[in-house]
């Protein structure tokens, strides 16, 4: 409530927009002047607030502008939460970026973790020009998640929302995926099935025995990120390194279709700016 908007006020910009739809939407600005702004997309039981200091961190060790929002009926902003509101939400969030700050869409990450890989995935897969994506425990769809291939029975499939899987092949900017071998909610062979579809294979990071919510503390986790960063800021000609992380590789759990050998990335902490 007023607390929540207050604490925003005082640590980032906060201004508040209108979607289509009608609805209120709340959008925090992280400007450090920097040359690429990332547009995240929360997860399902996250907010603003609760991202804050999280937002706050990835703007000072990724050297970027860090521009998130409340999906409607989320935290401070209004309405009712769906899937349509939340396209609309990010659709209004990104015109405010690029048409009201005027951020050269070549110059924007889209970063989605869990159930904000749905809005990410859907607005990625529409822009003609866009710096790169992020994705974080991302799913193939919402049902998925619950009933695997079941989703695809007539029936179920009706009822399917966020299917990241018939549109992540249509992003034409580089896509980098990071998920947890061992994550609970949304399975890791979801991540793999994404990255087998895109256009822009950007080599994904599996993070082994890291779970849904632990993520960020694999030492790899920062370093990737800042590398995906740098390779999007030199205008994705930047050469990226590929090795295999031999810990990785061991700890991978058993799968019908296992990541080529070449895929691993390596922790690389080297600093990239």
């Amino acid at each position: 409530g007023a607390n929540h908007e207050e604490l925003l006020r005082r640590a980032t910009q906060l201004r508040f927009i209108q979607n289509r739809l009608g609805n209120r939407i709340a959008v925090a600005h992280w400007d450090v002047k920097a040359e690429v702004t990332v547009v995240y997309s929360h997860g399902n039981a996250e907010d603003l607030s609760i991202m804050l200091p999280t937002l706050a961190q990835y703007s000072a060790d990724l050297n970027v502008n860090v521009v998130s929002y409340d999906y409607s009926g989320y935290g401070l902003s209004s309405g009712e939460p769906s899937e349509e509101a939340c396209y609309a939400d990010i659709d209004c969030v990104l015109h405010l970026v690029t048409a009201t700050l005027g951020i050269d869409p070549r110059h924007v990450i889209l970063y989605g973790r869990s159930l904000g890989s749905g809005p990410t995935v859907h607005a990625a897969s529409r822009l003609p020009l866009l710096g790169g994506v992020i994705l974080e425990c991302p799913f193939l769809s919402a049902i998925r998640t619950k009933l695997g291939d079941l989703a695809s029975v007539p029936g179920f499939a009706e009822l399917d929302v966020f299917v990241n899987v018939g549109k992540v092949a249509g992003i034409r900017a580089p896509v980098f995926i990071v998920h947890g071998t061992e994550d609970e909610i949304v399975p890791w062979t979801h991540g793999k099935q994404l990255h087998d579809l895109l256009q822009v294979k950007y080599p994904p990071l599996w993070v082994a025995g890291a779970t849904h919510n632990n993520l960020r503390q694999a030492k790899s986790f920062m370093p990737q990120l800042r590398q995906f960063v740098y390779h999007v800021r030199s205008g994705n000609r930047g050469a990226y390194e590929s090795c295999v992380d031999q810990e990785n590789q061991r700890n991978l759990p058993n799968v019908a279709a296992p990541p080529r050998y070449e895929e691993f990335v390596c922790c690389n902490d080297q600093v990239l700016s």
